[in-house]
C-alpha cells in the first residue's frame, strides 16, 4: 500500500482473545515510515501505544504493550513531501477455549 504524510488508519483488528499479536511493516520504499500502534476499548476510542521508525527496504515490529478489545495500525512518513510502499503483516496467537 502506499503512505503518504497523511494519516492512513488500517482496518482494526479485535484482539480480545489474542495471548500475543505484532504487526510486521516491510518497508519496500525510499523514504521512513512510521508506524503506530493504537488500542480502543470500544473500537471508537483509541490511544496510541508503541510507535517505530522503519527505515526505507527494512522491516519492522510493532508490539503492543498495552491490552484493550481493538488494536489498529497507523501510518506515515516522515515528511510532507514523501511517499513510501510497504506491507503490512499481522499475526495472532489466540488462547484455545477448552470445555471443562
Amino acid at each position: 500500500m502506499s503512505v503518504t504524510y497523511e494519516r492512513l488508519e488500517l482496518l482494526a483488528q479485535r484482539t480480545a482473545l489474542d495471548t500475543m499479536y505484532s504487526y510486521a511493516v516491510v518497508n519496500r520504499g525510499e523514504a521512513p515510515v512510521v508506524a503506530q500502534v493504537e488500542i480502543s476499548p470500544d473500537g471508537v476510542h483509541y490511544a496510541p501505544d508503541e510507535s517505530i521508525s522503519v527505515q526505507p527496504h527494512t522491516t519492522g515490529v510493532l508490539v503492543p504493550k498495552r491490552y484493550l478489545r481493538y488494536t489498529r495500525l497507523v501510518l506515515r512518513t516522515l515528511q510532507p513531501a514523501q511517499m513510501s510502499l510497504v506491507d503490512v503483516y499481522f499475526q495472532a496467537q489466540t488462547r484455545m477455549q477448552t470445555d471443562r
